[in-house]
């Protein structure tokens, strides 16, 4: 797991008698590492790579810096595990502070960072050679119209980057799906009117399942014109509401419905192939149908899976 005995250096300012601190090092380090007592793990391997050890314990005005060393390898190279490895249980522990950490070179590279950074941030906003201004829509609270004119306020006044307050989320009384488009436009009309380049962060909070139902249903904005009177393509077949947009359907719960917004009816897909196949199938002389095999909704579903985005609204009359 670790390379070289190279490994991640935590320091923790530890409270404890200096006759104890030997010991309540130890307890750290395998705390933070296998939680379990030593004695009970008869895996070499775990023992020798997996369990954190103390490096060093210094006093420091009352109290001990404690190095625990940390492989590598435990972490999964992943910042969640990181910091579960770095202040998991300890967290819990109000004797016990982290202060500091070292990592092994090399160890950073695994992670990426953001994609763009602060240079990129200074190359959209046009800020190269100056400090860059932000602010945020607030309060909570306050309606759609509001936080746009707010917005548009701050454009003009020429703010590289207004972001949402951390309060907005996706509350009755400024949906995400209501408030980001009317915002950006707010921006986007004053970036126009001053050639500006003020840019917009909204708070993406959520579960990853809500998220991605979030992102679905956005995408889908642009077909929502298409979605009127009663869609067959994007519910299913059983499905007889009216709606004028993907996420609004009675039938669907509101998590499924943009899944399913990109997903056509694989039965009445089937059926249309079964009643096309038949209806083309040549005749012997008796006037008999050769014999066809109908497509499998398995197979329609994979066939369809590859048009299927943006669904192709096949409206029919209102009852």
């Amino acid at each position: 797991m670790s390379a070289g005995g190279e490994r991640i250096i935590a320091t923790y300012r530890v409270r404890a008698p200096a006759a104890g601190i030997d010991a309540r090092a130890r307890a750290l380090a395998t705390e933070q590492s296998v939680e379990m007592p030593l004695d009970a793990i008869d895996d070499e391997h775990v023992l020798r790579e997996i369990v954190a050890r103390v490096d060093a314990i210094r006093p420091a005005g009352g109290a001990f810096e404690v190095d625990v060393a940390l492989a590598p390898g435990t972490t999964g190279h992943e910042p969640g595990q990181l910091m579960n490895m770095l202040f998991g249980n300890c967290s819990l522990q109000p004797e016990v502070e982290l202060i500091d950490v070292a990592f092994p070179p090399g160890y950073l590279e695994a992670f990426e960072g953001p994609r763009f950074g602060i240079a990129g941030l200074r190359e959209t906003t046009g800020a190269r050679d100056r400090p860059l201004t932000c602010t945020a829509l607030k309060p909570q609270g306050s309606p759609v119209a509001h936080l746009a004119d707010l917005a548009y306020t701050f454009a003009r006044a020429g703010l590289d980057v207004i972001k949402d307050d951390h309060g907005l989320a996706n509350q009755a009384f400024s949906p995400f799906a209501e408030r980001v488009p009317a915002v950006q436009a707010a921006i986007d009309r004053a970036n126009r009117e001053r050639g500006g380049r003020t840019v917009y962060a909204p708070t993406y909070s959520g579960g990853p399942m809500r998220l991605r139902s979030r992102r679905a249903s956005h995408a889908s904005a642009a077909c929502a014109p298409r979605w009127s009177r009663r869609c067959w393509s994007a519910f299913p077949r059983s499905c007889s509401c009216s709606v004028t947009s993907a996420s609004r359907c009675s039938r669907i719960p509101r998590s499924a419905a943009p899944r399913a917004s990109r997903r056509r009816c694989s039965s009445a897909r089937s059926s249309a192939s079964s009643v096309r196949m038949r209806s083309s199938s040549p005749t012997t002389a008796a006037g008999s149908a050769t014999t066809a095999r109908p497509a499998s909704p398995s197979r329609a579903r994979r066939a369809s899976r590859s048009r299927a985005w943006p669904p192709r609204c096949r409206s029919r009359p209102a009852a």
